[in-house]
């Protein structure tokens, strides 16, 4: 992997339809649709190797991108050489929002454009995120971002992204935990989307079951879960919310940054550890060392319960997505996401549903 990427690809099949399928949750989302012209700039053709002028960027977007994308790079460059920017697409995590790297006086950046077709609360709890991040060096350095919440400028940083063998490198994973402890720690006012990812599964099921087949077990699963989401003690802090591999960058340097604020919201400090272990795969000893780095201590029982609880809400989110958009998932990455829900289905309903998992109308 190219230390010389911020945003890199992640060649992960379930995180290739993750990215998909969030912008379904709990705030609907729709990809922005690009004008087609000659130098159509619109993800399923893009290119990575190309480089684009400023003209072939804002000839495909709407109009309400141009003023803040000239107020951006005014912060950084003189007008009269704007036009002789070269931009190269940037892929990252798959989310609706694009971006593109570019070099001025030899330092690099990268411009973020953010989905004019999210609500602007959306937008600006991102922002709002990032921003804290920033301030705390946790996230690139925020440059510029635009009255309407549509354009961010930023610092590009040279390294890779965080993989699975990472989970056994103790110093990683202390630098990672306390970073995201340093964002759960933020105690002032802070203007984020307050719906936890339990509510938000509940949301994406009630949307879906009216018009899709699901295992007969998922009413009493969905219950269940927000039963026990209900009386765990645990005081709701700001929270991530997508702490996955694509969205941890270990700069050359050693430092860690996390990238992609767009599911920022306020929630359980153990979802983003659940969420980082499920995505990992990380094993109950890795969850430990995760959690040891996280507390500087050996974690306690409940704390390893409630990280084991989040990350089976992980896997019966990712599978109660993936049973709405069938028809775009790969059918082994959807069986052994069913096969991992069935099995934890079975511990919260204390029944054996493994060996009776058809599928069939939930009541409504």
């Amino acid at each position: 992997m190219s230390k010389k990427l911020f945003f890199l690809k992640n060649k992960a099949f379930i995180l290739f339809f993750y990215f998909i399928l969030i912008n379904i949750a709990a705030f609907p989302q729709q990809q922005l649709k690009i004008q087609k012209t000659q130098n159509n700039l619109s993800k399923n053709n893009i290119n990575t190797n190309n480089y684009y002028s400023l003209n072939d960027i804002l000839n495909n977007l709407p109009n309400v991108y141009i003023s803040p994308v000239y107020e951006a790079l005014s912060t950084i460059v003189e007008k009269e050489d704007k036009n002789d920017i070269k931009f190269q697409p940037l892929l990252g995590g798959f989310s609706t929002a694009q971006l593109f790297q570019f070099e001025v006086k030899n330092k690099k950046y990268v411009l973020r454009l953010l989905d004019v077709k999210k609500s602007i609360k959306k937008r600006k709890s991102e922002i709002t995120a990032h921003k804290i991040g920033s301030q705390l060096k946790i996230a690139p350095k925020l440059i510029y971002v635009d009255q309407l919440s549509l354009v961010m400028l930023m610092d590009f940083i040279e390294g890779r992204l965080f993989v699975k063998e990472d989970l056994n490198n103790i110093n990683i994973i202390e630098k990672i935990m306390q970073a995201i402890k340093k964002f759960h720690n933020y105690y002032e006012n802070i203007n984020l989307l307050k719906c936890t990812k339990v509510k938000s599964l509940q949301n994406i099921y009630m949307q879906f079951k009216k018009k899709d087949v699901y295992p007969y077990y998922f009413d009493q699963l969905h219950k269940k879960l927000q039963k026990k989401a209900t009386k765990l003690n645990t005081k709701h802090i700001p929270s991530h919310g997508d702490l996955n591999p694509s969205n941890i960058l270990i700069a050359t340097n050693g430092n860690i940054y996390l990238i992609d604020w767009t599911e920022a919201t306020i929630d359980n400090p153990f979802l983003d550890i659940g969420w980082l272990s499920c995505f990992s795969e990380a094993s109950k000893d890795q969850i430990k060392k995760l959690l040891k780095g996280y507390f500087k201590r050996e974690p306690t029982k409940s704390e390893i319960k409630e990280v084991l609880f989040y990350k089976d809400i992980t896997t019966i989110f990712m599978t109660t997505l993936w049973i709405g958009r069938q028809e775009k998932i790969d059918k082994n990455i959807f069986n052994t996401f069913l096969k991992k829900t069935t099995k934890i289905a079975s511990k919260y309903n204390k029944e054996n549903v493994v060996k009776n998992k058809n599928f069939k109308k939930t009541k409504n």
